[in-house]
C-alpha cells in the first residue's frame, strides 16, 4: 500500500476532500511552487479552472471560497468551466495559471483523487514510498499469521510507534468536532434551509428508555454532529473524506463511552480502520465523483466495522467479515447530494451507514466461520460497479422546489439535470458485461466518445441491452435494448450547437392478478394466467412493447463570461 496513515487521516476544512481540502492543497502546492522557481513576484493574476465534478458542484462545495482564501491576496479568477478538456483523467480536475498583463507564464493542472489528496500531472513519480508492502487484505493476513502479529502490531511494525502519539491526535480532533455539533444550532449554510438535528436527536427523552433504541440515539446523534460540522465548513478529520466523515467517529464515540477504553486503544482502532481505508484507496477509489457514494459511505462503514472489532478484541478473520459485510450493503449507492451541497442526503448517510457498520462487526462475531466472499473480491466489485456505471447518465444534478442548477430552474418538485453536450465525456471506448439472477440475466453496454476536436466536433454514443428468458414468475420475459447518441458543433467560444439522440426499445411479457381460488387451484401465489404452451415451447398472451425515442437540440450561446443562455428544441415519438 503506498499510503501512511499520516495521509490517510489529515485534519481539514469541511464539507469535502475532494473539493475542498484537495483544491486548498493544491493551491498551496502551486504557491510553494512559484516561490521556489522565483516566479512569485512576477504573478499579477491567478486563474483557476475548474471541471468535471469541480465545475459542477464547486459552488456547493465551497471551492471558489477556499481557493480565493488560500490564493488572496493576489487577484483570483474562478473559472467553472462548462466543457471538460478530451484528455482530462479525473472527474476532479483543475488548472492554474499565473499571469503578468496578458501573458500566461505558469501553468499546472492538479487532480483532486479524494480523501483530500491530490496528484500533479506529470509529477506523479514524485509520489511517496511504499510504507506497506502489501497490497492486499489476503496478503497482510497471511503475513500476520506468519509473524504471529495481530493487524495492530502489523501497523507499528509499519509505521513505528510514533504512529500511536498521531494517531490519539487524530482522536482527540474527531472527538472535539462531535462535541462541538452537539452543542451548535441553527441552520446550516448553503441555501437549503436544512435544520442541525444532533443536539435535539441526542437530547431526545423517550418514556420508556429501551437500550437499543438509546444505542441508536447516541450513534446517530455523534454521525449527525459530525457531518454537520463537515457541512458548515467546520475542522473535522477525513475518514476516509470529509463527506463521509460522521460514521468512524460516531461507532468509536459510544463504544469509548459505553466501555470506557483508552485513548492509546482508540488509536489501535483508528490503526486497524486506517488499513481497510487504505486498501480501498489503493485497489479501488475513494472518490465519489470517480466511484459514486459507495466508494465514501461504504469505506467509512468498513473502516468503523474493522475498528469496532478491534476493540472487541476480535481476531483477523471477523475483522475481514466485518468489513466485507459493511462494504456489500453499499454497492451501487450513487453520489447524487442536493445541490451540490454535501447535506442531503449526506447527512443522514453517516448515520445510517454507522449504525450499519456496528450491526456487521457483530453479525460476522455470530457467523464466524460460514464467509464465503472475501475483503479484497468485495473491493474490487465495489471499482467494477463504480466505472461500470454509464457515463452518459451519471452526470447529474438536483435541485430542489425552485432552486436554480447549472442548467436551469426547477419546478415545485424539484428537478434533475443530466449534462449530455458531447465534448463533455473524455475520449475512448469502454464496454461491459453483467450476469445477474435478478431484473435480467444478461446486460452488455458499450460507449465511445471522440472528445472535441481540432475542429470543433465532439461525437458520443453509447448501447446497451438487456435480456431474461424468464422471470420468477412462469410466462413473463425481459427484452430491451437502448441508445444514446450526442452530437456537437462548437463554433467558438460563444456559440455551439448539440443533438441528443436517444430511445430504449423493449419487449416484455408481464403477469397480472387473479382470483384467489386460481392460487389455490395451482398451488401457486406467483400463478400467472397469462401465458400456456404452444408447439411444445412456452407462450405469453400479455406482452408490452415500448418505444420512445427522443432528440433534443440545444443552441448554447454566450454573451459574456458568466453568461449563457441555452435555448432547446425537442420532440418525442411515444410508442406504447
Amino acid at each position: 500500500m503506498y499510503y501512511s496513515f499520516f495521509e490517510i487521516f489529515s485534519i481539514g476544512v469541511g464539507p469535502s476532500s475532494s473539493h475542498t481540502v484537495g483544491p486548498m492543497r493544491a493551491a498551496k502546492r502551486w504557491l510553494d511552487n512559484l516561490r521556489k522557481e522565483n516566479l512569485f513576484e512576477k504573478v499579477a493574476k491567478v486563474e483557476v479552472t475548474l471541471y468535471g465534478s469541480l465545475a459542477l458542484t464547486g459552488v456547493g462545495h465551497g471551492t471558489d471560497r477556499v481557493l480565493s482564501e488560500v490564493l488572496a491576496p493576489t487577484p483570483t479568477e474562478i473559472i467553472f468551466s462548462q466543457k471538460d478538456p478530451g484528455d482530462l483523467r479525473h472527474p476532479n480536475t483543475l488548472d492554474f495559471a499565473a499571469y503578468k498583463g496578458e501573458e500566461k507564464f505558469a501553468s499546472m493542472r492538479v487532480e483532486s483523487i479524494g480523501g483530500g489528496d491530490i496528484v500533479i500531472e506529470g509529477r506523479e513519480s514524485s509520489e511517496p514510498d511504499d510504507v506497506y508492502p502489501e497490497n492486499s487484505f489476503a496478503e497482510i493476513a497471511q503475513y500476520c499469521r506468519w509473524r504471529y502479529i495481530s493487524l495492530r502490531e502489523y501497523v507499528e511494525l509499519n509505521e513505528g510507534a510514533e504512529i500511536w502519539d498521531f494517531l490519539q491526535t487524530i482522536w482527540h480532533t474527531m472527538r472535539a468536532e462531535v462535541e462541538e455539533g452537539l452543542e451548535a444550532t441553527g441552520i446550516l449554510p448553503g441555501g437549503l434551509n436544512v435544520q442541525r438535528k444532533a443536539r435535539y436527536l441526542y437530547e431526545r427523552q423517550h418514556a420508556q428508555e429501551i437500550p437499543q433504541v438509546r444505542e441508536l440515539q447516541l450513534v446517530c446523534a455523534y454521525a449527525f454532529a459530525a457531518a454537520e460540522q463537515n457541512a458548515a465548513n467546520g475542522t473535522i478529520v477525513t475518514a476516509p473524506t470529509c463527506g463521509s466523515c460522521g460514521v468512524l467517529p460516531a461507532v468509536l464515540m459510544y463504544l469509548q463511552g459505553k466501555y470506557h477504553y483508552s485513548d492509546l486503544r482508540m488509536a489501535h482502532a483508528l490503526g486497524v480502520a486506517g488499513i481497510i481505508g487504505n486498501l480501498i484507496r489503493r485497489n479501488a477509489s475513494i472518490s465519489g465523483a470517480e466511484c459514486g457514494c459507495q466508494a465514501e459511505i461504504g469505506s467509512a462503514c468498513s473502516m468503523a466495522a474493522a475498528a469496532m472489532c478491534e476493540l472487541m478484541e476480535f481476531p483477523i478473520e471477523q475483522i475481514e467479515y466485518a468489513a466485507e459485510i459493511a462494504m456489500e450493503h453499499h454497492l451501487g449507492l450513487t453520489c447524487d447530494p442536493i445541490c451540490g451541497l454535501v447535506q442531503i442526503p449526506c447527512i443522514e448517510r453517516n448515520a445510517v451507514a454507522a449504525k450499519r457498520a456496528i450491526d456487521s462487526a457483530n453479525l460476522a462475531h455470530m457467523l464466524v466461520g460460514t464467509r464465503t466472499i472475501s475483503f479484497d473480491m468485495v473491493v474490487r466489485t465495489m471499482y467494477e460497479t463504480g466505472i461500470s456505471m454509464n457515463r452518459a447518465f451519471r452526470d447529474k444534478t438536483t435541485a430542489i422546489g425552485l432552486a436554480s442548477s447549472a442548467f436551469g430552474f426547477g419546478d415545485i418538485g424539484g428537478a434533475t439535470n443530466i449534462n449530455t453536450m458531447a465534448s463533455n465525456y473524455a475520449p475512448g471506448f469502454n464496454g461491459s458485461v453483467a450476469f445477474t439472477n435478478s431484473n435480467y440475466m444478461l446486460r452488455a453496454m458499450a460507449m465511445y466518445s471522440t472528445g472535441l476536436n481540432k475542429n470543433g466536433w465532439a461525437f458520443t454514443v453509447s448501447a446497451i441491452g438487456r435480456y431474461a428468458k424468464e422471470g420468477v414468475i412462469d410466462g413473463t420475459f425481459y427484452n430491451s435494448g437502448g441508445l444514446f447518441m450526442s452530437l456537437e458543433k462548437v463554433f467558438n467560444d460563444a456559440h455551439s450547437l448539440n443533438l441528443t439522440l436517444w430511445g430504449a426499445p423493449t419487449q416484455r411479457a408481464t403477469a397480472s392478478p387473479t382470483y384467489q381460488e386460481a392460487y389455490d387451484l395451482a398451488d401457486n401465489n406467483l400463478y400467472n394466467p397469462n401465458w400456456g404452451y404452444q408447439d411444445g415451447k412456452k407462450r405469453a398472451a400479455r406482452i408490452v412493447e415500448t418505444f420512445d425515442p427522443t432528440a433534443v437540440l440545444n443552441w448554447i450561446w454566450k454573451p459574456k463570461k458568466g453568461t449563457s443562455l441555452n435555448t432547446g428544441a425537442a420532440i418525442r415519438w411515444v410508442n406504447y
